[in-house]
């Protein structure tokens, strides 16, 4: 296993940069297009890319950041839940994140409030403020007598998300027609935001990385939690705190992602539940793998996304409609299969 673990992370490692490369690239671009023009850009000569404007420039690489952070931070989430739960069905979403990240953006959409401040609009701080006040609410729902049960933080997370998605939908209809469709583009999941700037993208980061590394550090403890909470009580795991702690992490860093992003659905489902495949249940491998995995999924779909605007002249499709269809299919396979 531990040979299997190593050949996984060395693919991923090769095939991300790639994949950043051809992003890079732009319209009609080639890897070594990227790479020219990357060195370009770095001070190195590199001919061919004069004329190139450094504000497209910096809008591709605020697109792939934003890629990368949200496919890796809701995969290795996505892992620590469903370990966290016992649950492999199990995704960041079920906290009710989604649901409070869309009626905050669409909140703000409806009050039209401005543009924001500091590099960020007013539609990603309602969201990240509409995030936590969900999870907030899961979390006062789900807590009895001091401890968060797995089934109560299931149904807590249903019962807020389906009030919240009722008022998103009470919105969207008193909305005008010019604003819905803005809103709706956000809720499907869309990373081509262009008032995303660095300084918020490296805020973002910096809260994903610490989030991994915690999630990390707490490994033993989510191995033994995913083995029962009697089990976990016996082996001397104070059960409360540690499932406080992973849902607090959990909930900041995917409502941070979230802001940015939009819903982008099933990465922290099927993503982490592919990982576990390849390489276990161990969150100290199947973390760091379900983060590679997610970026990359979502680096590829966004790179589709851009090629069916350039080739086929598609209007521009959400990356989140793309990992609905490949996370559809995925578990109508494993249904059938589990059925044979």
């Amino acid at each position: 296993m531990k040979g299997k673990t190593q050949y996984y992370f060395i693919v991923l490692s090769l095939l991300l940069p790639l994949s950043a490369l051809y992003l890079l690239a732009g319209p009609g671009g080639t890897l070594v297009e990227g790479w020219n023009y990357l060195l370009s850009q770095l001070g190195f000569s590199a001919g061919g890319y004069p004329e190139l404007l450094p504000a497209i420039m910096l809008y591709r690489a605020l697109r792939l950041g934003v890629a990368l952070v949200v496919g890796f931070t809701l995969s290795y989430s996505g892992g620590a839940l469903q370990n966290m739960l016992q649950n492999p069905l199990a995704d960041p979403y079920i906290l009710g994140i989604s649901a409070g990240a869309g009626f905050g953006a669409t909140l703000a959409n409806f009050l039209q409030l401005g543009e924001g401040f500091g590099g960020i609009s007013v539609i990603s701080i309602f969201a990240f403020l509409g995030a936590m006040s969900a999870v907030t609410w899961v979390y006062s729902l789900a807590r009895r007598r001091g401890n968060i049960t797995s089934g109560a933080l299931i149904i807590g997370g249903i019962i807020v998300s389906s009030f919240l998605s009722a008022g998103i939908v009470f919105l969207l209809a008193l909305a005008p027609l010019r604003d819905q469709h803005q809103v709706l583009l956000w809720l499907l999941g869309d990373i081509s935001n262009p008032s995303i700037s660095f300084p918020h993208l490296w805020a973002i980061l910096s809260v994903s990385l610490l989030g991994f590394l915690i999630l990390l550090f707490l490994g033993r403890e989510l191995d033994i939690l995913s083995l029962g909470e009697e089990e976990a009580l016996n082996l001397g795991v104070n059960v409360g705190r540690v499932r406080l702690a992973i849902f607090a992490i959990v909930s900041f860093a995917c409502a941070m992602v979230v802001s940015v992003s939009g819903l982008v659905g099933f990465v922290g489902i099927v993503v982490p539940h592919a990982a576990r495949k390849l390489v276990g249940t161990r969150s100290r491998r199947l973390l760091p793998l379900a983060g590679l995995l997610g970026a990359f999924l979502i680096l590829s779909a966004d790179t589709v996304s851009r090629l069916l605007l350039e080739r086929l002249a598609i209007p521009i499709v959400p990356v989140g409609v793309l990992t609905a269809f490949i996370g559809a299919p995925y578990f109508l396979f494993i249904y059938f299969r589990r059925l044979r």
